[in-house]
C-alpha cells in the first residue's frame, strides 16, 4: 500500500508486509516489514492510515482465502 500527496501524486509513504498463512493459531497473520513516511509528512496520521489500510485488506485475504 502507497500514500499519495493528493495533488502532485507523488508517492510520500508505504507499508510492506509479509502474510503467513495457516499457523496452528489463525489462518493467516502478518509482519510489518517497512513503514516509511516522507519527513515533511509525518504527523498527520498518514502512517496510522496505512496500517489500517493494510489490515482491512488482510481481513479480507484472511476470511476468503
Amino acid at each position: 500500500h502507497v500514500a499519495r500527496d493528493r495533488l502532485s501524486g507523488r508517492i510520500i509513504g508505504y507499508i510492506q508486509y509479509r502474510v503467513e498463512k495457516k499457523t496452528n493459531e489463525a489462518k493467516c497473520h502478518a509482519h510489518i516489514c517497512y513503514l516509511k513516511v516522507l519527513m515533511r509528512y509525518r504527523e498527520r496520521g498518514i502512517a496510522t492510515e496505512l496500517v489500517i489500510a493494510a489490515q482491512d485488506y488482510l481481513k479480507l485475504v484472511c476470511l476468503f482465502d
